[in-house]
């Protein structure tokens, strides 16, 4: 599956419900019985499926949000989130604004199942999530 932006994360964003330059944002880690559902999923008591493990905490890690906008596109790339000493498996991540129903961002495929065993499992973005303004 590939990674999903929610479709709530835009209308937030518009909103001014989700601001990306000072907002807390959390990666939560999920198994692959996770199937996000960019039209139905808004909040983090939508996901389900959430990994567990040693080392993990429920609800995930803080992660930060940079931002960068060029000729009509907005990218937003998030820091890569450690776990120091962890012993479990993930297939994705979901990216949530923490606080106020924690909203969701996006849904981050890792390509396969990820795991780790007593050693840091790191959960790094490959690129950035782009929005663009499209002409009409």
């Amino acid at each position: 599956m590939a990674s999903v932006l929610f479709d709530s994360c835009m209308l937030g964003i518009v909103k001014g419900e989700i601001a990306l330059a000072r907002d807390t944002f959390y990666l939560m880690l999920v198994t692959a019985a996770y199937v996000p559902d960019a039209a139905a999923h808004a909040a983090r008591r939508d996901v389900y499926a959430e990994s567990k493990g040693t080392g993990y905490t429920p609800g995930g890690a803080p992660t930060r949000a940079t931002l960068a906008s060029e000729r009509g596109k907005l990218s937003v790339r998030f820091e890569p989130v450690t776990w120091p000493e962890a012993t479990i498996t993930a297939r994705g991540g979901v990216l949530y604004r923490r606080g106020d129903g924690d909203p969701l961002v996006a849904y981050v495929d890792f390509g396969g199942d990820v795991a780790s065993t007593n050693a840091p499992f790191v959960a790094a973005f490959s690129g950035p999530l782009t929005l663009t303004s499209e002409e009409g």
